[in-house]
């Protein structure tokens, strides 16, 4: 007698269909949430172990390798992905380009930022100087490592795109055990620790790539005019978006003590988290939004938006509850104080999720500039309020700062998209009677199979 598959099996088989937008953003959102356990551990070692004035200054030094890789990426991961889902027929030729484009970028932004480190470091003499000497390297390997995995995005790898996701996520735990706990307690080794884990993800990215067929020989043409055009229209959007996400901080740890950046850095990381579906869609969605030629690709966009806001909504509230006790649980009593900016950051974090997946379709369709707009009218809001709001009243101001600058960038984007795909309001981001009927369908189905 044949036996039935279990519970977990026939969910994943109804849910995970191999090449589905569904199955592949499940996959995608699996891998996230092992990387958000993974995270969850190193934040709250991190928070433990080095306390708030510790993890901010980790925080602020983190940050310049990342910024660097935003400058200096000039826009190549999304063009990877782009290129390489959308010209199958010249994999080799443009993987290769933009990889020595990607090396040659990197080089650069390394040697532009050692050369002007006595400059910017002034503006942050809180934070030691040598921890940025250690660290400014990573930004080479770290642009290189999201090029490459962003190219297996484009392939359809979905498997090793999720894989160095979560190895880099390990790396970066094994770093705040070895410098926290064996260490005890070493900043400057938590930095060289990091340089190291992130040359090593460097030689794992390179051998996944040495093991994909179409990969395996250099080609003598190179696509370079093809992609520039395309990078240099993206590339201000790369700029802007680590302005978006990052420039409260730059804000706080110029007015502010180390020790309230790593408070804040806490709310941050809690409300970042609920936009863990928002990117495993956003992730999913673009090889397949760039590869579709019609008009269809909007009612797919769509149906994303809907399921993502019911889905934000629902996580915004759960996590404003539990917010409190979770950080006095986690990340001990001295970090109490980001609660406040958490229930703050949270009411920006669903427009946020929208905008994420209405810019990411622009990029997809070939428009790669237009979220520089809508992008630039929110860095204003929260640099202008920010400059206004955080000497007066500290972390509070930069959370309501960054809250209404994600309210400003979303309102001219969605409204753009709705032009763009013709739809309604409702069509978009109302749950409709169509999606509760298929997900009861789909429910109806599995519990009668048990």
């Amino acid at each position: 007698m044949e036996l039935k598959p279990g519970i977990i099996s026939r969910l994943l088989q109804d849910v995970v269909r191999p090449g589905s937008l569904g199955g592949e953003s499940v996959t995608i959102f699996i891998a996230d949430s092992a990387v958000m356990v993974i995270g969850i551990a190193s934040s709250i070692l991190t928070a433990r172990l080095f306390g708030p004035a510790g993890r901010g200054i980790i925080t602020m030094v983190s940050l310049i390798p990342m910024t660097m890789f935003y400058v200096g990426c000039f826009g190549l991961p999304d063009t990877a992905a782009y290129f390489l889902s959308r010209f199958r027929e010249r994999v080799a030729e443009n993987f290769y380009t933009i990889l020595a484009l990607t090396c040659l970028a990197g080089i650069l932004i390394v040697a532009a930022s050692y050369c002007s480190l006595d400059w910017w470091h002034h503006y942050y003499h809180a934070y030691p100087r040598q921890y940025f000497v250690i660290v400014l390297p990573v930004g080479l390997f770290f642009t290189m490592v999201v090029t490459i995995r962003f190219g297996f995005l484009g392939l359809g790898q979905i498997w090793n795109f999720n894989l160095i996701n979560i190895v880099q996520a390990f790396g970066f735990l094994l770093v705040v055990v070895i410098a926290g706990v064996l260490l005890q307690k070493d900043l400057e080794w938590y930095f060289w620790l990091t340089l190291i884990n992130s040359m090593l993800m460097l030689i794992l990215v390179l051998a996944l790539t040495r093991k994909r067929p179409e990969l395996r020989t250099v080609p003598r043409r190179h696509n370079l005019a093809g992609i520039l055009s395309y990078a240099a229209r993206i590339y201000p959007t790369s700029i802007i978006f680590v302005l978006q996400i990052r420039l409260d901080h730059f804000l706080i740890g110029y007015f502010l003590e180390p020790r309230e950046l790593g408070i804040y850095s806490i709310a941050i990381f809690l409300s970042e988290n609920l936009l863990r579906i928002t990117a495993a869609f956003q992730m999913a969605l673009f090889p397949r939004v760039s590869a579709d030629w019609t008009d269809q690709k909007y009612a797919l966009v769509a149906r994303v938006l809907r399921a993502t806001n019911l889905i934000n909504i629902a996580l915004t509230i759960i996590i404003a509850g539990l917010g409190y006790p979770l950080i006095l649980l986690l990340f001990g009593k001295a970090f109490a104080p980001a609660y406040i900016p958490l229930l703050v950051l949270l009411a920006g974090r669903v427009p946020e999720g929208l905008y994420k997946i209405t810019s990411s379709t622009f990029a997809a369709i070939g428009r790669p500039g237009l979220p520089s707009f809508f992008g630039t009218a929110g860095i204003m809001v929260n640099g202008i309020l920010g400059l206004l709001l955080i000497p007066k009243m500290g972390l509070l101001g930069a959370s309501l700062a960054k809250t209404l600058s994600l309210c400003v960038q979303f309102v001219p984007a969605f409204l753009f998209f709705l032009k763009q795909s013709k739809l309604s309001f409702s069509q978009c981001l109302a749950f409709s009677r169509e999606d509760w009927e298929m997900l009861k369908t789909r429910l109806r189905a599995f519990l009668s199979s048990l």
